[in-house]
């Protein structure tokens, strides 16, 4: 969940206890820090890193990426993208970037489409779509298959959130899965704590899990 700071402040400015939720890097250093406060999260950038380090090393070394053009959720992927990208040799080539403009419905399948015919019609070398949304990553999957080409033999597809149609999608669809159940659980568990005045973990950042499926395969 991503934050703009005069909304953090006003949380700060509570008399009553509260908990921070979702995922994303962007709340601020010391959010849960403060008494009556919490935070139970996901580290986008962490969890970006991995479905990319993931993907080098199944022997892609140009991969596309799909995210968004905002400060928040599309930054943290980024990030991670970037941190991967390093951490294996490779060079960011600004040219398998794709941000989508900004606006109330960014993570679409007919943006992942359209941007993904865009890419193939474009003539950059890449191996391999990473997509910030499972449903980007099924457009992204279909305007490969509409072109003539195949997933996973001629390009791979990834995607994240761990959405039920990467499941049942064909060729399914590997992705990153966050542990939103469980965030949810702990931060009432958290937020009771908070209530009845007992010690509490102030920051929870959990982890999420890598599902690999059919999408994806290796070099």
């Amino acid at each position: 969940m991503f934050f703009l700071e005069n909304t953090y402040r006003s949380l700060r400015m509570l008399r009553v206890p509260y908990v921070i939720s979702g995922s994303g890097k962007t709340v601020p250093e010391d959010t849960g820090t403060y008494p009556k406060s919490a935070l139970v999260t996901t580290d986008t950038e962490i969890e970006s890193q991995s479905m990319v380090d993931y993907l080098c090393s199944c022997g892609h070394k140009r991969i596309a990426f799909i995210t968004s053009g905002d400060e928040g959720l599309g930054r943290c992927h980024l990030n991670g993208y970037k941190r991967s990208l390093e951490k294996n040799g490779l060079e960011y080539d600004e040219k398998l970037i794709i941000r989508l403009k900004p606006g109330k419905r960014i993570y679409t399948i007919e943006n992942g489409y359209n941007c993904t015919c865009e890419l193939l019609k474009s003539g950059v070398d890449f191996s391999c779509i990473y997509a910030i949304s499972d449903t980007l990553a099924v457009g992204a999957c279909r305007a490969v298959i509409d072109s003539g080409k195949r997933v996973p033999e001629d390009y791979c597809v990834a995607g994240a959130d761990g959405q039920d149609i990467a499941e049942y999608y064909h060729p399914s669809i590997t992705t990153l899965k966050y542990p939103r159940v469980e965030i949810a659980l702990q931060s009432v568990r958290t937020l009771f704590g908070l209530i009845d005045r007992k010690k509490v973990v102030k920051r929870q950042i959990l982890g999420g899990t890598l599902i690999e499926r059919e999408s994806t395969r290796k070099l």
